[in-house]
């Protein structure tokens, strides 16, 4: 009989991953599958008036705390704006929200920023719940963009 340390699983996403992690957090609270998650030169799908919708369905659910890591590169233009306003929208509903832009990187994976990742995925795995009162903590541990 296996037992599964949950507080050892996490979720990476980049670009089209990581706007599925996004959109699979925001409807269906991947807290329940995954400790962590980061995401990669993605976010939130930026549509028109989709924003305003994800505000409107965060009224009613406020259960979201599945710690977030927001990668962004600086050089990434046509992807910025959707994972800024991820981080906004997550943030409102609760969920502990990291930011951090790699300098010099666009829309591409870094071999470079795995070890912020994994240290973040070790560092969230000690605690047991974390919400937006350990961000101050883990922003400036892991972040560098302040959103």
């Amino acid at each position: 009989n296996l037992t599964i340390d949950k507080s050892r699983i996490h979720a990476i996403g980049v670009s089209n991953g990581a706007f599925l992690l996004a959109e699979a957090e925001y409807y269906y609270e991947l807290g329940k599958l995954f400790n962590s998650a980061c995401l990669i030169t993605g976010g939130l799908y930026p549509t028109a008036g989709r924003v305003s919708t994800y505000e409107q369905f965060n009224q009613n659910n406020q259960n979201l705390l599945t710690p977030l890591l927001i990668i962004i590169g600086q050089l990434d233009f046509g992807h910025k704006s959707s994972a800024i306003d991820s981080i906004k929208v997550f943030r409102k509903r609760g969920a502990l929200v990291v930011a951090h832009e790699m300098q010099g990187i666009g829309h591409q994976y870094s071999n470079s920023i795995e070890p912020l990742i994994y240290d973040f995925f070790q560092t969230t795995s000690k605690f047991k719940h974390l919400n937006r009162t350990n961000e101050e903590f883990f922003q400036k541990k892991f972040g560098n963009l302040n959103i």
